[in-house]
């Protein structure tokens, strides 16, 4: 990839302390500083990129790689509170929200995301009676935004998602906002699960973490086993819960089908940490009627061959017929 560099905290710890030393040393080999205090620091940066825009519409400021991705902080850290509610408030020519339409243009869908949450918070972090009726209408405002993200997300299809990203019409930012930001968990997760094969390793760490979060907050067990299961070959620890999930469904056929499922994955865990999960699924199962726990054991053959070879599996099948024997 392209060669990179990146300055040690040192140099970073450095500049603060020049930014706010006293301009006369107070030492000897001390070096002089500006004076300033941070607050002030960051005014006089964002202050040179004003000078940039146009009309003071800060959606105008040109591109350099750096300032749309770091505007909202430096404002926040310069005390400029309200600049930030007016920076999301700015409107494009064709009257669209434009510092969305800035960010997205810039594949910046993501970091516009978290400018619309980190405003929706400083909204929120000191509010008294006078400034609740303002307050009350940025919660609204950021709530509407929010929603509406979520409402054009899960208008994308998975398909079209992952394609924009694969063939670099999109950037993998800006496809991993969009999948986040969809409202259906059981699709948010199985899109996530397809577009980390497109990822880079930061972003993937992110899409992975974020889909199992969604995979756990799925209430119907059958859907929950189904999004654990898609997320088991890049996560193969999360194969345990996933077969919890897939015993605890009530359903005879769909249980079935998820241990089917699930039973051509297991194998490949080792026999130290498989036998224990076999040992507490197979008590677990046995708490339903004899036809639902043939099913499942059927389903659940994968597993035992794995464990035990032919002899496990003709023992299992000999049990099988003496106990249909005894009791028909």
């Amino acid at each position: 990839g392209t060669p990179t560099y990146r300055l040690h905290d040192l140099f970073h710890d450095l500049a603060c302390n020049l930014l706010t030393a006293a301009p006369q040393p107070k030492r000897t080999g001390d070096l002089p500083g500006l004076g300033l205090d941070l607050a002030d620091a960051h005014a006089a940066f964002l202050e040179k990129y004003r000078q940039k825009t146009q009309n003071n519409l800060w959606h105008t400021v040109p591109d350099d790689g750096y300032i749309h991705q770091h505007l909202v902080w430096h404002l926040e850290k310069a005390g400029q509170v309200a600049e930030i509610h007016s920076l999301l408030r700015e409107e494009s020519a064709t009257g669209n929200n434009a510092w969305f339409e800035v960010r997205e243009k810039l594949g910046q869908t993501g970091g516009y995301i978290t400018d619309v949450s980190r405003a929706w918070k400083l909204a929120e972090a000191n509010w008294n009676e006078a400034t609740l009726p303002q307050v009350m209408g940025w919660q609204c405002r950021y709530a509407l935004i929010t929603a509406s993200l979520n409402s054009l997300a899960a208008n994308v299809p998975a398909e079209l998602l992952i394609a924009l990203v694969k063939n670099n019409m999109w950037t993998a930012e800006q496809g991993l906002a969009y999948a986040l930001q969809n409202p259906d968990l059981n699709k948010k997760v199985k899109v996530l699960a397809q577009l980390v094969h497109h990822l880079p390793p930061n972003l993937e760490k992110l899409a992975l973490s974020e889909a199992l979060t969604a995979a756990r907050s799925i209430q119907s067990e059958s859907s929950r086993a189904d999004a654990l299961r898609a997320l088991a070959q890049k996560l193969p620890e999360v194969l345990p819960e996933a077969l919890t999930a897939a015993r605890s469904i009530q359903s005879e056929s769909s249980r079935a089908s998820a241990l089917r499922a699930l039973a051509e994955k297991l194998p490949q865990m080792p026999s130290a940490r498989l036998f224990p999960l076999w040992q507490d699924t197979i008590h677990q199962l046995s708490f339903r009627t004899r036809p639902n726990l043939l099913s499942d054991i059927k389903a659940l053959f994968p597993v035992i061959f794995a464990l035990g070879g032919e002899v496990a599996t003709a023992e299992v099948a000999r049990a099988i017929v003496d106990v249909g024997r005894w009791w028909k």
